[in-house]
């Protein structure tokens, strides 16, 4: 009787080896992404979750709910007075993020061109593709606190003007975490546009808010964890480089405290000595590890400067006990956390307000245009042209700078 043993070679479908094609779809983080949305999607419709308030569809779950609606309007209607001053001070920010987007894209488009080294990198924000590894965690903290503060002040503004908030909620996109609430659109197409302006530009208005407070935290940072770490006394290693002469001998939590017999005490030291390194200069540390030594190579940018390969922050020693418990990395991760907030929430205030299909800049440009063509008699087909192609040049410009960067460096911040 002949064997039917599951083995590599006898398992295929259609000329495809199964376990190469398992194999590809776990070193596929594009593949894995579609499987489990693909799981996701079929979960949802055997389980028929939507009486739970649950709405999936590809690469979009939806949770809604009424509490949440409750808690704006309550908030809203406190002192409505009051939250209207507050949002009509973001039609002016909101124009002028709008603009500073524009600007900005295009003075960076037309670097890449004349001078590459100039040009800032401009990536798209797609977690597990172009960003990955540890950033991963400080971003999906960073997203939720953005995205929040940003539905939460569209609600608040829209509420605080008698246009009621039909949903509210969280949401998966893709991999992206966030909330959401959805306007009564119709009630708000028949309000002055005075008032559309401030629901529009509330968004980013709530984001430039959080920016400037994660600012302040950034800014003040050894105040913030002075209760549970003292002052900086070293270096500390975060990360390596591979292939590089530090990934060779040291690992991320080693605390350097002198190179060649000098004592470094913070980053901003470390750096200093580094200037005046030369390539295959051998260089002796005294870390946390006992006694280093290596030997420097060129830097990839400046092939006069010696080249280690390492990541570094200042090494802050535990005060107590609590601080010995969160151990020596736990300042980096809190100071990551706090920087790639400030960072999202501000390229989220400025970029959402870009002319683009889909963002409230698309919205708040389409207002103005609207009524600036009704005050001289044009037609509405005018001003939707008008719409058009400076929604498409937008969305070129922002294409091109995403192409560029990846021609630069790939697209990927690890």
């Amino acid at each position: 009787m002949p064997s039917h043993s599951l083995t590599k070679n006898n398992i295929n479908f259609l000329g495809v080896n199964l376990f190469d094609l398992l194999g590809y779809t776990m070193a596929s983080p594009l593949m894995i992404l579609l499987v489990f949305w693909l799981m996701i999607v079929l979960v949802g419709q055997y389980l028929h979750l939507e009486k739970y308030g649950l709405e999936i569809s590809p690469f979009v779950i939806l949770w809604k709910t009424k509490r949440f609606n409750n808690f704006i309007r309550k908030v809203a209607k406190k002192a409505p007075w009051l939250w209207r001053k507050i949002w009509l001070i973001g039609i002016p920010l909101g124009f002028a993020s709008l603009l500073y987007g524009f600007y900005f894209l295009l003075i960076n488009l037309v670097r890449f061109f004349v001078s590459p080294s100039t040009a800032a990198s401009v990536v798209p924000v797609l977690p597990g593709i172009t960003i990955t590894g540890k950033t991963l965690y400080y971003l999906f903290f960073a997203l939720g606190i953005s995205v929040t503060a940003h539905e939460l002040a569209h609600g608040l503004a829209a509420e605080s003007e008698e246009i009621p908030v039909k949903s509210s909620g969280v949401l998966l996109a893709i991999l992206i975490p966030g909330a959401f609430v959805e306007l009564d659109e119709n009630k708000m197409k028949r309000e002055p546009v005075n008032k559309r302006l401030k629901i529009f530009g509330a968004g980013s208005m709530a984001n430039l808010i959080v920016a400037l407070l994660f600012l302040f935290l950034l800014i003040n940072f050894e105040f913030l964890i002075l209760p549970f770490y003292a002052a900086p006394m070293g270096v500390l290693i975060t990360d390596v480089v591979e292939g590089t002469p530090g990934s060779t001998v040291f690992t991320p939590g080693t605390i350097i405290f002198e190179i060649n017999g000098t004592e470094v005490h913070s980053v901003e030291e470390f750096h200093n000595y580094l200037i005046h390194v030369s390539p295959g200069q051998t260089l002796v540390f005294n870390t946390s590890h006992g006694t280093l030594e290596l030997v420097t190579v060129e830097h990839p940018v400046n092939s006069s400067r010696g080249y280690i390969g390492i990541y570094t922050f200042n090494y802050y020693p535990p005060r107590n006990i609590f601080s010995k418990m969160l151990g020596i990395m736990a300042p980096y991760y809190f100071f990551e956390v706090i920087n790639w907030t400030f960072l999202l929430s501000l390229s989220l205030a400025i970029f959402n307000m870009l002319p683009i299909p889909f963002f409230d800049g698309d919205r708040l440009i389409n207002d103005l245009i609207r009524e600036w063509m009704k005050k001289h008699r044009k037609t509405e087909k005018t001003s939707q042209t008008i719409r058009i192609a400076i929604a498409s040049l937008s969305v070129l410009i922002l294409i091109l700078n995403f192409v560029f960067t990846f021609l630069k460096v790939g697209f990927k911040i690890p």
